[in-house]
């Protein structure tokens, strides 16, 4: 029967849920009333009580079959009542939320806005550490491709080199603990595009690549063995996107690198590159290994691991085909060994340091946010006790009151998440187009965005930390009977013991947190302010710079590129305003000065090989000027220094002091193997300069060795040196010439070079700065968020103990208690609770210190000076927090705090 209740009359009752035994019961008694019903009419008819029985059992059939399905019904039935009933009670739950948090202005924006800065900061920070790290790579089975490269010097600021020709080929060849090996070779190519000469990232291929990494193309096909004897090329996504519009039809197309014209055969699939290389490569093209040459070629190497093969076993047989591809060719390399690299590990290592670090702040944020959230909720559930004593007298279960609360956190931390989400949303935009990250280091930046796993990851967060607090809160509102509850909310009790406790646990973890961010933050601003104080060894001010790259085809000689050279400075020299212009291989801040060389031997010395390997650099004889580089012993390059004299160079501070042992180098010489030469080359040092930054600020000083331009001999080195030629200008910013007068400068020697990389030196210092400007900058703000927010629970909690206490306070100042006793008594508290966070942040500050040393340049992860600031600064915010409550009551009179906190109750009840 069921129960009709007039329209608008909410039923007063439910009828109890029904276990697996109570359906189990009801079917029994439903059938055995229709079997009873039915042999009542039987015997009714003549038959005897059994054989009615008997015949009522026939006719129903089968008794377990009808059984079975009537449970069947009965738990759907049941199933689709208890869903019923519980979309109708979170229906309610959810309404009644919504209609209490709209009673609650404040709160609702406060906590808002504190939810949408935490989930939006760790959305930003998670697109990128998604994107650029845990994203896998689209390739086929990435964790059997593995770079491969030589074991660098011991000295060497870097992990791996490059293969040389003839030892890939050794492995190309005989290898047996891979499934195939492939060559990369970075190129430089200038593409006649429609708007004329353009620079783009190339890269050639030796071997097969493509079908190594498992890149099915978009379209067309990959290279193949034909392909290394004519010219054919394959574009990446993005630039037949950019470039072509995404048209088919480009297949079978010509495109004009370098002045060789080659065919279109395909297109990559959107996002395939190869990370080591870094910035995405544009154009493809295939190299015939036998047509390079063995001494001037650096290969990258990317080899799959065959199953079941060890990584050390590849590692040995690879190392023994490197030693006897030397061996044969009567090579004695400084350092021998290889090494293996698995691609994501290569992937990880570039940036991952750092995004994991930043990651790690935004979720530390994120928990201070929720547990600031939480201090509030905590305090608002203290204003509503009498409301839930009075529900809970009214018939209402814990678990009713439990639902509730947790339903309004997950509506109140829903929309803070969705506040947040729009939030990170347009932060990632923001870095997309910031580019934080060097481009050499990581693939284009398209990939950062927002995507599924993106928004997956934000209903994780949001949802996780809405249910956790929500069930503290929960426990706490629901913990004490009605009755308690009800006493606790009269005059003699202000707050359990328990409630009061865990307000003090969240604002001490906040703290903690904070300190943990706030020291980070200024580690990392101290570091990047060493960074910039550091002595560059050049004056970037009043510097201009641009780069180009000399083909091969059309330069094929050191005659003909030191022909274009010096017409170059004449030309840069002619322009209104230029003081001075020079020439270099190599330009500070930018690029390793490094080119094919072997052996170094000083005459008159024991040859050692515990030295640092030195870097090489080709100049003209004003570079040392122009760039402002200080010559402290010797002299530079001066005129009696031309071709076909006697070969003379210059080193740095850093070679001197290395090699020299205090000693002056200046009239020393020395004598350098060159590949392809039948004797070495003999030099004297004539000059000692000032120690540049080359490779980066957070790199160390290389020796280096600055050869002239003039002197340099045909060949590889000469061909290493000139091919990449940088100009430099002093240049008055006012009178700087624009991008189009130093076009046309080089248009008039040559039309078909394109001009790159055209910056100012501080452009270039701001660019090698980029990626140490970006962690401090993204640390600082989230330190500074977090220590608001630190600030801001304290204040709550801070104010509502003195809420508590205000008749306490005016009955003491009745009896004469100065206010300053009363501000003291608070700031102890305040104290107290900052002090034990601040303990807590230092303790788990140093356990994370070795995690914070590699992100950090010319200071300690634990720095008693930054440590001292931070807990100084953290008491500051905690005193200024209980300064303000303490004080307005204090200037109460105390009657005025006794009718206060008196009438504060009554509106509480």
């Amino acid at each position: 029967m069921k129960l009709r209740l007039g329209k608008g009359v909410r039923r007063p009752f439910r009828f109890p849920w029904r276990t697996e035994r109570d359906i189990r019961r009801d079917v029994d008694d439903e059938l055995e009333l229709h079997l009873a019903l039915r042999a009542e009419e039987l015997e009714r008819g003549g038959l005897s009580q059994r054989d009615a029985r008997r015949e009522a059992l026939r006719q129903f059939g089968d008794l377990n079959a009808a059984r079975s399905a009537l449970m069947t019904a009965g738990r759907r039935s049941e199933r689709t009542r208890r869903l019923r009933e519980m979309l109708a009670a979170l229906s309610r739950d959810v309404r009644y939320a919504v209609r209490t948090l709209r009673n609650s202005p404040g709160y609702l924006v406060t906590a808002t806005m504190v939810l949408a800065l935490g989930v939006g900061s760790s959305i930003v920070v998670f697109t990128m550490l998604d994107a650029l790290v845990l994203r896998p790579l689209p390739l086929r089975d990435p964790d059997r491709l593995f770079r491969i490269g030589t074991q660098p010097p011991p000295d060497a600021q870097w992990t791996m080199q490059f293969v040389g020709l003839p030892v890939f080929q050794e492995w190309q060849t005989r290898t047996n603990s891979l499934d195939g090996v492939a060559g990369i070779v970075d190129r430089q190519l200038t593409w006649q595009g429609p708007n004329g000469p353009e620079r783009i990232a190339g890269a050639g291929v030796i071997g097969d690549l493509f079908p190594l990494l498992g890149a099915t193309m978009t379209i067309g096909r990959s290279f193949t063995d034909s392909d290394e004897d004519r010219s054919t090329a394959i574009l990446s996504h993005a630039f037949w996107r950019q470039r072509f519009g995404g048209r088919r039809s480009v297949l079978g197309e010509t495109i004009e690198l370098d002045g060789v014209t080659y065919t279109v055969v395909g297109v990559l699939p959107p996002e395939t590159d190869v990370p080591f290389l870094g910035a995405q490569r544009v154009v493809w093209i295939p190299l015939a290994a036998q047509g390079l040459s063995p001494n001037q070629v650096g290969v990258n190497v990317v080899g799959r691991l065959r199953p079941g093969v060890d990584r050390n076993a590849a590692v040995a047989e690879l190392a023994t085909l490197q030693r006897d591809s030397e061996q044969a060719r009567g090579v004695s390399p400084r350092s021998a060994g290889v090494v293996l690299q698995s691609i994501q590990e290569d992937r990880t290592a570039l940036v991952g340091p750092t995004l994991f670090a930043m990651f790690g702040g935004s979720l530390v944020l994120l928990i201070v946010a929720c547990a600031n959230v939480g201090t509030l909720s905590l305090t608002r559930l203290m204003e509503r006790r009498h409301e839930m004593a009075v529900r809970s007298s009214l018939g209402a279960t814990r678990w009713n009151l439990v639902r509730q609360v947790v339903t309004e956190h997950v509506v109140l931390w829903a929309i803070g998440g969705a506040a947040g989400f729009v939030l990170g949303a347009a932060g990632s935009r923001w870095v997309q187009s910031a580019k934080p990250f060097p481009p050499a280091r990581v693939p284009a930046s398209d990939v950062i965005g927002i995507d599924g796993r993106v928004a997956l990851f934000a209903f994780g967060i949001t949802l996780l930390t809405a249910l956790l607090f929500g069930s503290l809160s929960a426990r706490h509102s629901s913990a004490a009977g009605p009755i308690a509850m009800l006493r606790e909310d009269g005059a003699t009790v202000s707050s359990s013991r328990t409630t009061a406790a865990s307000r003090r646990v969240l604002v001490v973890a906040q703290v903690a947190l904070s300190t943990v961010l706030a020291s980070g933050a200024c580690l990392l601003a101290l570091s990047l302010f060493n960074l910039m104080a550091q002595p560059l060894g050049f004056r970037p001010a009043d510097l201009s710079t641009f780069q180009v790259q000399l083909p091969e085809d059309h330069y094929p000689d050191q005659s003909s590129r030191l022909q274009f050279q010096r017409a170059l400075l004449d030309a840069l020299g002619a322009l209104p305003g230029v003081e001075a212009a020079a020439t270099t291989s190599a330009l500070p801040l930018d690029t390793i000065p490094v080119f094919p060389s072997g052996a170094i031997t000083l005459e008159g010395m024991e040859s050692r090989s515990d030295r640092p390997w030195p870097g090489v650099q080709a100049i003209d004889r004003s570079y040392f000027a122009t760039a402002g580089i200080e010559v402290v012993g010797g002299r530079g390059f001066d005129a009696t220094d031309r071709a076909g004299g006697e070969p003379v160079l210059v080193v740095n501070k850093t070679f001197a002091r290395t090699y020299f042992a205090g000693q002056d180098p200046v009239g020393r010489r020395l004598t350098v193997a060159l590949p392809g030469a039948a004797a070495p080359w003999r030099l004297r040092i004539v000059g000692v300069v000032a120690d540049v930054k080359h490779a980066g600020l957070d790199w160390d000083y290389l020796p280096e060795l600055f050869l002239l331009y003039d002197q340099l001999p045909d060949g590889p080195v000469g061909a290493a040196a000139g091919t990449d030629l940088f100009a430099l200008l002093r240049v008055p910013d006012s009178l700087r010439p624009g991008e189009a007068a130093l076009r046309q400068a080089v248009s008039d020697l040559d039309r078909s070079l394109p001009l790159m990389a055209i910056r100012t030196g501080d452009q270039i210092i701001a660019a090698s700065a980029n990626s140490a400007r970006f962690r401090a900058a993204i640390m600082g703000g989230v330190a500074v968020l977090a220590v608001l927010l630190s600030g801001l629970g304290l204040f709550a909690v801070l104010r509502q103990g003195v809420v508590q206490r205000q008749r306490e306070f005016g009955i003491r100042m009745a009896l004469g208690a100065a206010p300053a006793t009363l501000l003291r008594a608070v700031c102890r508290t305040a104290i107290a609770l900052a002090a034990t966070g601040i303990a807590a942040g230092a303790a788990a500050t140093f356990a994370l210190a070795r995690y914070m040393q590699s992100l950090l340049f010319g200071v300690s992860a634990i720095d008693p000076a930054v440590s001292a600031g931070v807990a100084g600064f953290m008491l500051l915010v905690a005193v200024a927090a209980a300064a303000l409550p303490a004080w307005r009551t204090t200037k109460l009179s105390p009657t005025l705090a006794i009718r206060a906190a008196a009438g504060d109750r009554t509106r509480h009840r």
